[in-house]
């Protein structure tokens, strides 16, 4: 959503840490996969472009202003509502950002809860395209 914000050095950085991301709980879903390549076309890569294998540590400094902090963290926690289940990794990873980025565990609280209410929206925004005003599936 907001990741035309980044630079492209940031873009791929971002990449790197939603794949590591997706990789925390051990389960791969096809809706996480699926995710990615939309973050993908929203940043302007193909398909083919592949995540790099740097530890997330290494890939931290490389969102060097508030925004781009902010940006990756939110975007980060919305790829962890993806697949209905916010594991305890996937927490312990934004964690680890937020620390790394200085952010207070209130405003991460913050961008929490925005992710889980932009994604409710979200979800009753598809139900509402899928159904007629009935609530019956077109």
């Amino acid at each position: 959503m907001f990741l035309a914000m980044l630079n492209e050095t940031q873009k791929k950085a971002f990449l790197s840490l939603a794949a590591r991301f997706v990789a925390e709980d051990k389960l791969i879903g096809k809706g996480e996969m699926g995710w990615i390549d939309g973050l993908k076309r929203e940043m302007g890569m193909g398909k083919k472009i592949k995540a790099g294998d740097e530890p997330p540590e290494d890939l931290f400094p490389v969102f060097d202003t508030h925004m781009s902090r902010v940006v990756a963290t939110l975007e980060i926690i919305r790829l962890g509502y993806v697949d209905g289940v916010y594991s305890t990794a996937e927490n312990a990873f934004v964690a680890k950002m937020a620390s790394a980025f200085e952010f207070s565990q209130e405003f991460v609280r913050a961008l929490d809860n925005w992710a889980a209410r932009h994604t409710a929206l979200t979800s009753e925004a598809v139900k509402l395209m899928l159904t007629g005003e009935s609530g019956t599936p077109l």
